[in-house]
């Protein structure tokens, strides 16, 4: 059986922040989201969105020259997704 969703985002953004994020505070929030989504189903996205801007700076970026594995170490994507953005 998977374990809540809820729960393990609220235990990972503890060990990530320590003492910056408080325990009372993650079950603050936990107990807001439980009460907008209690019972729905909710679907979580594979891949984040990727706004506009930054396909667009990393389009620029191969245009002006930069050499590839730069321009995609500095955008955080791969070199298919780079060709995918000029593609378009």
């Amino acid at each position: 059986m998977k374990d809540d969703l809820i729960s393990d985002i609220m235990k990972r953004l503890l060990a990530m922040c320590g003492d910056s994020f408080t325990e009372s505070q993650a079950l603050q929030i936990e107990e807001q989201l439980r009460q907008e989504y209690g019972g729905q189903e909710v679907w979580v996205s594979p891949k984040p969105k990727i706004p506009k801007e930054a396909k667009e700076k990393a389009v620029a970026d191969y245009l002006d020259g930069k050499p590839i594995n730069e321009v995609v170490a500095k955008n955080g994507i791969s070199r298919a997704t780079l060709y995918r953005y000029i593609k378009k």
